[in-house]
């Protein structure tokens, strides 16, 4: 049902499979359109699996202390979730942006004088 035309049958293997997919989507679309970074400079696919780790691992911690830190009996549950989750994703995407615009997608070229 979740990804048959894959054979993944399974929900974990559907959301891995959809990460996965998204990833290198989103390296491919960053590089070309939103920086226009028609050449790769040397280490830029290493630099963006960094970063990708790294706002992936921001997205759980923030979402889970959002949890933790909004969830009262005063305020229902799906309250909570949603707060969490905008707070999560604000915080990543805003990470993954600076962090692509200066580390990833820039030239390294140290020559430069």
């Amino acid at each position: 049902m979740y990804v048959k035309p894959f054979g993944l049958e399974s929900i974990n293997m559907a959301k891995g499979f959809g990460f996965i997919s998204g990833t290198i989507f989103a390296y491919f679309a960053n590089r070309f359109w939103t920086f226009n970074q028609q050449t790769t400079s040397s280490g830029s696919a290493y630099r963006f699996a960094i970063i990708y780790i790294v706002g992936l691992s921001a997205n759980i911690g923030v979402n889970h202390l959002s949890i933790n830190w909004f969830s009262s009996p005063t305020i229902a549950l799906d309250i909570t979730l949603f707060i969490a989750f905008i707070l999560a994703t604000g915080v990543s995407a805003a990470l993954n942006f600076i962090s692509m615009k200066f580390f990833v997608f820039t030239d390294h070229n140290i020559d430069k004088v």
